[in-house]
């Protein structure tokens, strides 16, 4: 979608990807929605190939699914649109784990989203955001953007950029609260905080460092030098930690997780990882099992 069509869209209101029906007369894609779910534990059938423990399960980054729509290139580590599998439906309350790439001028025209907590963030480039709020801003790289979809809102995402990507992810996650009111929030962060450091990005409190969602989780981002070990503590019994490598590689309980790959964890206290490689970087994210 080209940028006068994104803006005209915006403008109007006019919903052209859905991810949810729950919010009136909208147009179904294949780009971003979600199937029907029944939400039934920590991962529904963990696949075996990658059931290496009991209470863990390993998703290399080349079995995601992936959809190349031209202007967007996606791949998915959970069911997502049309790639559909039944063993990989969500960890826990974790939905969503998009690795987006899109493509300089094009972007998602105004679409509708309910009842999920919604995260993104930037790898690379300009992102342009605008919803039914009245939000409108850019979210670059170092900057953490979260929507608290509740009772409904609708969102248009815009590569800024006329000759440059955007790499960015996105997230969802099951919230503990139905039906609150929608809101907006973009902090930005000093990435050297994060310099052989797990610096918090999410946590359930809106005192506590980062964004902040409704669900008892917490994300962490970390970058380390080769051979740097860390010591991940849970902070509430019960949940799973999913791991997904940006760069580089990571010992993590054991196992070689390599640049894109998932790791997800559970009935843990603690999780120790290890940086394979210079400039390693990571991302945790803390969740609950089940809702």
């Amino acid at each position: 979608m080209d940028r006068k069509t994104f803006i005209q869209k915006g403008i109007t209101g006019t919903g052209i990807f859905a991810a949810s029906a729950a919010l009136g007369n909208v147009i179904k894609n294949d780009i971003d929605e979600l199937k029907e779910l029944d939400i039934i534990g920590f991962n529904h059938i963990p696949n075996t190939p990658s059931k290496i423990l009991e209470n863990s399960v390993f998703h290399k980054a080349d079995s995601r699914g992936h959809a190349n729509h031209g202007w967007l290139d996606s791949n998915h580590t959970f069911s997502f649109a049309n790639y559909y599998n039944p063993e990989r439906m969500h960890f826990g309350v974790l939905r969503v784990l998009n690795d987006d790439r899109v493509d300089a001028g094009k972007g998602f025209g105004t679409h509708p989203h309910d009842n999920m907590e919604i995260i993104s963030i930037p790898l690379e480039g300009n992102l342009e955001h605008k919803d039914s709020m009245g939000n409108v801003a850019v979210i670059k790289k170092g900057d953490i953007q979260v929507m608290s979809a509740g009772t409904g809102i609708y969102h248009s995402e815009y590569n800024q950029s006329k000759d440059d990507l955007v790499k960015f992810l996105q997230i969802w996650v099951f919230p503990n609260k139905k039906n609150v009111t929608p809101r907006y929030d973009q902090i930005t962060l000093d990435v050297n905080d994060r310099h052989n450091n797990l610096q918090q990005i999410l946590s359930p409190n809106p005192d506590d460092a980062g964004v902040w969602v409704h669900q008892d989780a917490w994300f962490h981002l970390g970058k380390f030098d080769e051979g740097f070990a860390k010591t991940y503590q849970i902070k509430k019994k019960g949940n799973g930690v999913y791991a997904f490598v940006l760069n580089g590689s990571f010992d993590i309980e054991g196992f070689t997780v390599a640049q894109r790959d998932g790791f997800g964890v559970w009935d843990i206290e603690h999780l120790q990882i290890k940086a394979n490689s210079q400039d390693a970087e990571i991302l945790l994210m803390e969740v609950p099992m089940s809702l």
